[in-house]
């Protein structure tokens, strides 16, 4: 029987401590039944998806800008890439939109957001008279 996931781990720590026996991912001390699991792993540099019949993961798509070197130097194992890899598809003018509207932060990037987010708390304490200019 499977115990559930009682910590969260960070990625590098999960990748060094897995191992996939078949219909359960074993992490650390940890096991997940994968019976119907995911059917893709999105992530910053690509997009994986799993063989139909062995389970296998493999890189399907590559985001713009990244290698495949870049990606396998992250990778502990042998990863398998797929033969038709596809560059990931450059988001619609709307889906943009969608994303700027309901994640704003996320749209920015995290060194823009950061910037924005200390300009707007200096104008509120210059504007509480906590700081001077």
């Amino acid at each position: 029987m499977a115990k559930p996931i009682e910590k969260r781990m960070s990625a590098p720590e999960a990748v060094r401590q897995f191992v996939n026996d078949g219909d359960h991912l074993i992490i650390g001390n940890y096991t997940v039944c994968t019976c119907s699991g995911p059917s893709k792993l999105i992530t910053q540099k690509g997009i994986f998806e799993f063989h139909p019949v062995t389970k296998e993961i493999y890189l399907a798509e590559i985001h713009p800008r990244m290698t495949v070197r870049n990606i396998q130097k992250d990778i502990p194992w042998d990863l398998k890439i797929s033969e038709n890899l596809l560059e990931t598809k450059k988001p619609s003018d709307e889906e943009i939109d969608f994303i700027r509207k309901f994640a704003p932060a996320a749209a920015m990037g995290r060194a823009l957001s950061t910037e924005v987010a200390f300009a707007n708390l200096t104008k509120e304490l210059e504007a509480r008279g906590k700081m001077s200019g």
